[in-house]
């Protein structure tokens, strides 16, 4: 009974809680779910101008051999103002560091190469290391190193690096390039073989970069030498197991392409090094060798200056002996089939180097040179021998059976498009033509920074 009575007690409350939460719970009002913002991951921009500004003071190397300038690093590879070479790395028009590489000569003729394959890759996908002397700059397929080659005259690496099998087996760049002409460097004929003649085999497929005017070397002047400004060669393609192959270099209508054939791409293990290994070397030599016979004629044509009143000074030209003991001499010929060679226009004979270089000759006395006229620059060696020169862009005319010890009438009895390696440097009535320096960078010829 009392158990009962309990319960009784407690039955009010009970039914007092229930219906006050039935009230609760219709009275109640539930607000919406609200998302919260997610917190976005910060996007580090590696290829900024303060990351760049920060890498480089951490770069002995780099920070030793070039300047920063804006968004861009710059290099000056010969300072003589007279034979000055800029190599230049980004472009200041642009507000990220970016792979592109400019080389500059004389501060008048320069070429600008950029890859296309940049296109289309966000800003957090670049990325930008100074590793020792090399400029390295990654995307997610593709990487970019850039650094100075100091074999020969020296020369500079752009190199790119695959390191997926790409989805197409052709690397183009962007070229601009101001007051340049390409010759394309083919195969040696068999007779040409045959003759002697070497054109190494990064060579075969090349090409050659020359200044598109006739540049002319006064004495005291600049050095132009024989106009040529460097050599693109072709790129050997190596893939991480040590296979190789040559890619197909083309230059055309602003763009500069190397083509990998596709069987290596296939079977290719990744990364693939050098897939467009442009390697442009500084060199006023060409990269070719012809063999002339002692006492043959090889001539060049060449259109002296419009100046009135000026004289000969020197000849030049690159050329070698192997075995040592052989000369050299040089003429100024009349671009006319069977005439001598103009009053005092020629060389004392000077001897050829074993390993290929410059030789130059002085003229006993000055000859008198008459302006804007077409003569043949000549040589005659003393045994057979080398000269260097590039496989197109010249005029070249031959006389098989001259005589070294005293050369006469050139008979033309053969020629080719072959680019001899060899100038001429002139003396202007008066004296040189005044010589300007280019004022340095950031200063007006006034002296005033602008």
């Amino acid at each position: 009974m009392r158990k009962h009575k309990r319960w009784l007690l407690l039955l009010p409350i009970l039914l007092a809680l229930i219906g006050a939460s039935s009230i609760y719970a219709a009275t109640t009002t539930y607000l919406p779910e609200v998302e919260l913002p997610q917190t976005q991951p910060t996007i580090v921009n590696e290829v900024s101008l303060e990351k760049l500004q920060d890498k480089y003071e951490k770069s002995t190397e780099i920070k030793a051999k070039y300047q920063l300038d804006g968004i861009s690093l710059k290099r000056t590879v010969k300072a003589d103002p007279k034979d000055m070479l800029r190599v230049e790395i980004g472009d200041n028009t642009k507000t990220e560091f970016e792979p592109t590489l400019k080389i500059s000569r004389w501060d008048e003729v320069d070429l600008t190469l950029k890859p296309k394959a940049l296109e289309g890759v966000v800003t957090e996908d670049k990325g930008l290391k100074l590793e020792g002397d090399k400029i390295k700059f990654e995307t997610p397929k593709i990487d970019y190193h850039l650094y100075e080659l100091t074999e020969g005259e020296g020369g500079y690496e752009f190199e790119v690096i695959l390191k997926e099998k790409p989805t197409t087996n052709i690397v183009e760049f962007t070229l601009d390039a101001k007051g340049l002409d390409f010759f394309y460097q083919p195969e040696l004929t068999q007779k040409e073989k045959d003759s002697g003649s070497i054109r190494p085999e990064n060579v075969v497929g090349s090409y050659a970069v020359y200044t598109s005017e006739q540049k002319t070397n006064w004495e005291g002047g600049k050095l132009y030498k024989t106009g040529k400004v460097g050599h693109i060669y072709r790129p050997k393609i190596v893939d991480s197991a040590g296979n190789w192959v040559w890619g197909l270099l083309s230059i055309d209508k602003g763009t500069l392409s190397v083509e990998i054939p596709q069987a290596f791409l296939d079977n290719a293990v990744y990364p693939v090094r050098h897939a467009a290994g442009l390697t442009f070397g500084y060199t006023s030599e060409g990269a070719s060798t012809v063999y002339p016979p002692g006492n043959m004629l090889f001539g060049y044509l060449h259109a002296s200056p419009a100046t009135s009143g000026m004289t000969g000074v020197s000849m030049s030209m690159y050329g070698y002996y192997s075995g040592g003991g052989a000369n050299v001499k040089m003429m100024l010929y009349p671009y006319t089939d069977g005439v001598t060679y103009i009053t005092n226009g020629i060389t004392g004979g000077v001897a050829l180097p074993e390993i290929s270089g410059l030789v130059t000759a002085t003229f006993g006395v000055a000859p008198n040179i008459a302006a804007s006229t077409n003569y043949l620059l000549t040589v005659v060696f003393s045994s057979d021998a080398n000269l260097k020169g590039d496989a197109s862009g010249g005029t070249e005319e031959q006389d098989w059976s001259n005589s070294y010890a005293t050369p006469t009438t050139f008979n033309w009895d053969g020629n080719s498009a072959f680019k001899g390696s060899i100038y001429c440097t002139y003396a202007a009535g008066g004296g040189p033509p005044a010589y300007q320096p280019r004022p340095p960078v950031g200063m007006s010829p006034g002296g005033m920074i602008f």
